[in-house]
């Protein structure tokens, strides 16, 4: 579960835990303490690589966490990242209209498949 650095978003992350136990969704890792961390930040290449970036809105501490987590699950190859600040801007564009649909998101089958090796080697941390 992300932890939003933004202060407009915090706590959001309430919200969005309460929508997933709601559908039966386990939360295998919530971000803690001085962590933050946004979806944005995490690509998904297949289902043993992981590339989690460090970025203006997620920190060293978020981004070890969420690393941590898809080791702990088994993803062969977890790869720390900084998002460079031209990659940030170039971002930033494409979310506030210029991004297309399925632009930067991950392949909803690798997605389940991550789910299933989550939740098979019982990886349930806070």
């Amino acid at each position: 579960m992300s932890r939003m650095a933004s202060a407009s978003r915090a706590g959001e992350e309430r919200w969005a835990a309460a929508a997933l136990a709601r559908e039966g969704v386990p939360i295998v890792h919530s971000v803690d303490h001085d962590g933050t961390f946004e979806g944005a930040d995490v690509v998904v290449a297949n289902e043993d690589l992981v590339f989690v970036g460090l970025g203006m809105r997620s920190n060293r501490s978020g981004v070890q966490q969420v690393a941590r987590a898809f080791r702990d699950a088994g993803v062969a190859e977890v790869i720390e990242v900084e998002i460079p600040p031209w990659l940030r801007a170039y971002r930033r564009h494409h979310q506030r209209g210029g991004q297309r649909p399925g632009d930067g998101h991950a392949d909803p089958a690798l997605l389940g498949g991550l789910s299933e090796n989550l939740q098979k080697n019982g990886t349930a941390s806070r």
